[in-house]
């Protein structure tokens, strides 16, 4: 539901185009989850030798740091933390335009988005990214301003204490 079949599929398309990529998935297998991926299907992904499966990681901060376009195409969303952290780091960003993602990014303004499932979309916003880095890290710099403004811990946990006393 993260959208990693989609990924890999529009990663396959990009390289077969001669494009140089590498793909780092961060996250476990969550057993608890019955659309997750088995470990089988993951070792699977090994015939990829594009893709890094890093597992947990405790500090994204380093990931985000190495990686040049951070991409969650998810099915569906809540307000995201992936793309909050990505956007202060003046990540561009590539997601879908579901609930959640749409409200983090304004496509074309700070990060573009695709539908969802949709592979080709994927690889041609991919393909942008990478042939338009001077875009890109516009893209970047405008989704730190705006997460800065709009997504500012205590400004969200002031909006949800207010939320409360209006219920209460």
């Amino acid at each position: 539901e993260k959208g990693l079949s989609e990924t890999i599929s529009a990663c396959n398309i990009i390289l077969k185009q001669g494009y140089k990529i590498e793909l780092l998935i961060a996250g476990e297998i969550d057993l608890g989850n019955r659309s997750s991926y088995t470990k089988k299907e993951i070792k699977d992904f090994g015939k990829y030798n594009y893709i890094k499966f890093l597992g947990h990681i405790r500090d994204m901060h380093k990931i985000y740091l190495s990686s040049d376009i951070v991409i969650l195409p998810s099915w569906r969303e809540g307000l995201s933390k992936t793309l909050i952290e990505a956007s202060s780091m003046k990540k561009p960003i590539i997601t879908t335009n579901v609930p959640g993602c749409r409200d983090i990014i304004e496509n074309g303004i700070n990060g573009l988005l695709v539908p969802k499932k949709d592979i080709e979309a994927l690889a041609l916003a991919i393909r942008f990214m990478i042939s338009n880095p001077k875009l890109a890290k516009i893209f970047g710099e405008r989704s730190r301003i705006r997460t800065i403004k709009e997504f500012d811990i205590k400004k969200i946990n002031k909006q949800t204490i207010k939320e409360y006393e209006i219920c209460t």
